[in-house]
């Protein structure tokens, strides 16, 4: 019998990766975590949340031996067949995680990088997100990193569309409850300003650096609207490069990334 989740684990790995808008968001991802990664001590990272294979395997064709971790048994043989498709076996392997009681899964290292893709945090209450990143703190390397791609609470973009269609009632929607890209009508997610995250990690990490991804580019979720229009996205993807290092635009964009160092233990 499969995970109590596995049934949303095909759509939640397909609406990220494909489409124009979500590639060239992924594309901007990946430009920070090439900064991030030629600074690693070491090359053990943990995958949390992993919902495709393509994280995988280019962290594996770069020379790092990584777990991709999920709370669904599907999602983690997302990985095993492509693994084995370009030789990287020994590179990439799997292990079922339950965020909600990260403590009852045992590592046998320590990794000097933890990513999260494609708004795995936000599945999270935010009880059960400080647990986990209290547990992620335990399993990082001295001066390890915790890489993250968040949601935040409200979207500019989906904001002006529901305004400029006349859709007034769901304007205000964002607040509460942002649109989730079509992944699962029963799967809750929440939301969290780059503010509140800080807050939530403050006592075990240190903000090394957030920015915004989809500020200037529309959300996933109008894919249908504007990604046929690859003229307008190349142009709005070339504001997106200038605009992304200003990390107060963060929590007004599809999703920001957030990069945390594990705090060196307190001297008494």
């Amino acid at each position: 019998m499969g995970a109590p989740f596995d049934h949303i684990a095909a759509p939640y790995d397909a609406a990220f990766p494909q489409g124009a808008i979500g590639q060239l968001q992924r594309k901007h991802i990946w430009a920070y975590l090439q900064q991030v990664i030629h600074r690693l001590p070491g090359l053990d990272i943990l995958e949390l949340h992993q919902g495709s294979d393509e994280d995988a395997l280019l962290f594996g064709s770069r020379g790092f031996t990584l777990v991709a971790t999920d709370v669904t048994e599907e999602v983690a043989r997302v990985i095993d067949p492509p693994s084995r498709q370009y030789s990287m076996p020994s590179k990439i392997s799997s292990q079922c995680l339950d965020p909600y009681h990260p403590e009852e899964t045992l590592f046998d290292k320590h990794y000097h990088l933890i990513f999260s893709h494609t708004g795995g945090l936000n599945a999270l209450d935010p009880a059960s997100l400080q647990r986990l990143l209290r547990q992620a703190a335990t399993l990082l390397a001295p001066g390890g990193r915790l890489v993250a791609v968040v949601m935040p609470k409200w979207c500019l973009w989906e904001v002006l569309y529901f305004l400029i269609t006349g859709r007034f009632r769901r304007i205000f929607r964002p607040w509460s409850a942002r649109q989730s890209d079509g992944i699962s009508p029963v799967l809750r997610e929440f939301f969290y300003t780059p503010h509140q995250l800080k807050r939530l990690a403050r006592q075990e990490f240190e903000v090394v650096a957030i920015k915004s991804v989809g500020f200037a580019l529309p959300p996933v979720c109008l894919e249908n609207v504007f990604g046929p229009r690859k003229t307008l996205l190349k142009f709005l993807n070339r504001w997106e490069e200038r605009l992304r290092r200003f990390s107060f635009l963060a929590g007004m964009g599809d999703r920001y990334i957030i990069d945390l160092r594990k705090r060196a233990p307190r001297k008494r």
